[in-house]
């Protein structure tokens, strides 16, 4: 049994990692040396009273007295590799260390955690909070199992359960060393089936930086399991939306390590209900083009792609793609694959949920994804875009688009950067992220394929007729193209004053 805690532990981890003495430290607080050691010792905490400022003063310290030998210790601990970003994790490590103590002096006056911690009831709301142990901070290896009927929860605490409403954290920062496993009960999805559709794209987006996984299994229906390894496990049974009983906690780590090996057990690669697939797998095992010539195709786009690209301009962009570093893509095959796209969209039927946010935003930034590949068009280059897919849809009457306004969803607030493409043999999520290999994810099982089908199948039928009317869709398609010009000349207008100015 530990018998201090776990401020206590982790300071002197971080000054015995940074080779930082108690003296140096007391130096740079002006503090007596008598408190650090007492800090350590775990026989005081720093006092409330000024305590960001004691925090923040230990975090400068350390990353200002490190050397080149200790500094990649910290760096791949905390998984960064700037000296601001480090400072800034190790405030916030031991900032939920300071409040995690303190909460457990408040209930149960003491600052080291009993091996097991019982609750007869807590709101969601409340289980949630104890979700936020600060085991979940150890990054650089790190692997969190859970088993949650997350679809039977209220829409709100379905958001909180994996912070999906924090927009504050920095997702430019990729964790290899964090893998998390989410197994969910797909019966409970499919009550409500195009808003579990949605949350789920919305976690793909989300946690594009970790190993993100999700499984499916019916042990998950009406229950909630939380492993961090073998340093915290917490588990409930949830009742109704809003509440759970029997709640368990514990960080003794034989209990721990049991629950997060039976979690993990359940982890079969044959149960995962998506699979990451780069655009080349899809393209040499022939699914972009089995997407493409499957019948029932309903496609959702949330973010501009190459579909409805005109010759003159995919040429374009073939060549300017080709010079990427990152380019991997064959351009005999590329150009075979636009063909076959252009004479599926001038004679196929289609059924096609747009994003007007997409438009918008192409229209503005220009940005495009070209075969898993950024590229900014010209403003000549996107009107001939916006044309080429008004001339689809004279052509082909069979070819139906569904225009969807920002205000659908608003909760889901990622969701309309997002894409899916649905058909009998091939089904597939590309989702707008920075990470190539994992934007493109299959769907694996029966189960995914018919959330997604029925979930685009309840949006397309409680569709209002304004968004269906395509005399409306073609308007907001000119509309489009005229703001494109609009924008045009005003750059130009803009350097012509540039211009004269000097």
């Amino acid at each position: 049994m530990q018998d201090k805690n776990r401020f206590s532990i982790l300071l002197e981890h971080l000054l015995t990692t940074a080779e930082i003495k108690n003296a140096t430290l007391a130096q740079y607080l002006q503090y007596d040396v008598s408190y650090i050691s007492k800090w350590i010792n775990g026989h005081m905490l720093p006092a409330e009273k000024g305590l960001d400022n004691v925090l923040w003063g230990i975090s400068q310290c350390i990353v200002s007295e490190l050397t080149e030998s200790t500094r990649p210790k910290l760096y791949y601990e905390y998984q960064v590799n700037d000296i601001g970003d480090l400072g800034r994790a190790i405030y916030d490590h031991l900032n939920a260390e300071y409040i995690y103590i303190k909460d457990l002096k408040k209930n149960f006056g003491q600052d080291i955690a009993p091996s097991v911690m019982l609750y007869p009831e807590l709101t969601l709301s409340d289980f949630v909070l104890k979700l936020r142990h600060p085991a979940i901070r150890r990054v650089k290896s790190l692997h969190i199992a859970t088993l949650v009927d997350l679809m039977a929860m209220d829409h709100d605490h379905q958001m909180t359960f994996f912070d999906l409403k924090n927009e504050s954290q920095n997702t430019l920062i990729r964790y290899p060393g964090v893998h998390l496993s989410l197994i969910i009960s797909m019966e409970s999805a499919l009550e409500d089936p195009a808003h579990s559709a949605l949350l789920i794209m919305q976690l793909m987006t989300y946690h594009y930086f970790l190993d993100f996984t999700i499984y499916e299994s019916p042990q998950a229906r009406g229950r909630i399991i939380f492993t961090v390894d073998d340093a915290y496990t917490i588990t409930g049974m949830l009742v109704n939306p809003h509440h759970c009983i029997a709640v368990t906690t514990s960080e003794d780590s034989d209990i721990c390590q049991t629950f997060s090996q039976r979690v993990l057990s359940i982890c079969d690669p044959q149960m995962m209900l998506l699979r990451p697939a780069p655009m080349n797998e899809m393209l040499d095992s022939f699914l972009y083009i089995q997407s493409l010539v499957s019948e029932n195709r309903c496609w959702l786009i949330g973010h501009m792609m190459e579909h409805f690209l005109p010759e003159d301009t995919f040429e374009e962009l073939l060549l300017q793609a080709s010079q990427l570093d990152n380019w991997d893509l064959d351009l005999q095959e590329l150009r075979k694959i636009h063909n076959l796209t252009e004479r599926i969209l001038e004679t196929s039927e289609i059924r096609i949920q747009l994003f007007a946010t997409a438009l918008n935003s192409f229209a503005i930034s220009g940005e495009l994804d070209f075969y898993n590949h950024k590229l900014i068009l010209t403003t000549e280059q996107r009107i001939s875009y916006v044309d080429k897919l008004v001339q689809y849809l004279q052509k082909n009457k069979k070819l139906q688009i569904q225009l969807i306004q920002r205000g659908t969803n608003t909760k889901l607030l990622k969701i309309a950067d997002s894409s899916m493409f649905l058909s009998d043999s091939v089904s597939y999520l590309r989702l707008d992220i920075p990470e190539k290999t994992n934007s493109i994810q299959l769907l694996s099982r029966n189960s995914s394929r018919t959330l997604f089908r029925q979930a685009f199948e309840q949006r397309w039928n409680n569709a209002d007729d304004e968004s269906m009317d395509q005399e409306v869709v073609n308007r907001s398609l000119y509309q489009i193209v005229s703001s494109i010009e609009l924008l045009a000349r005003a750059k130009e207008a803009m350097s012509s004053m540039e211009d004269e100015e000097k």
